[in-house]
């Protein structure tokens, strides 16, 4: 819990309310579980959800007692995202191949960008549903795709995914401020 008070002061125009995880879907990762607050406790679909070290997902689905997260391993996720060093931006998706390793990928990076091994990634400014910076997590490996037009990365959470238990939900929509961009 301490952990989780610290990320409070990152993000102070915000409000934060703690939940913890009270299911899962079957497997060793949280790429979709139930947290114990819902719409009585004022959440709602597409709030964010922040764990020590970063980003962890969204609300996909609200009850009146409970809320369904999808985490940024699950295969359906898509988060607008950058090179907190280069500013390259890219789009990280939860990948069926990469998910029993707890890594997800960032696809759609320019083939000119200069982002290496290492770097960290954040959500970017272009997001309509994450607010800007928040940790993502670092690039364990970078590719050229078959295309030559474009690169992917393979990209190593900074939140432990096999081991979540209480989380951290941002009570405000961004979806609701600017719907320009979809995502999943």
């Amino acid at each position: 819990l301490s952990e989780l008070l610290k990320i409070t002061p990152k993000f102070p125009q915000y409000t934060m309310s703690g939940a913890e995880i009270i299911a899962k879907d079957p497997g060793n990762w949280y790429n979709i579980f139930i947290i114990n607050k819902g719409k009585k406790q004022g959440l709602a679909a597409n709030m964010v959800i922040t764990a020590p070290g970063g980003l962890v997902g969204k609300i996909v689905e609200c009850g009146n007692g409970y809320a369904k997260v999808q985490s940024l391993l699950d295969s359906r996720s898509s988060i607008s995202a950058m090179s907190l060093r280069t500013g390259d931006l890219g789009v990280v998706k939860g990948d069926y191949s990469l998910v029993d390793s707890g890594l997800c990928r960032m696809e759609y990076i320019d083939a000119q960008a200069e982002m290496m091994v290492g770097d960290e990634i954040v959500t970017s400014h272009l997001s309509t549903l994450y607010p800007p910076g928040i940790s993502i997590g670092k690039i364990k490996e970078i590719k050229t795709e078959s295309n030559g037009l474009t690169k992917y990365a393979i990209i190593e959470p900074y939140v432990d995914f096999k081991h979540l238990e209480t989380i951290l939900v941002i009570q405000e929509r961004f979806d609701q401020k600017n719907n320009s961009e979809a995502e999943n």
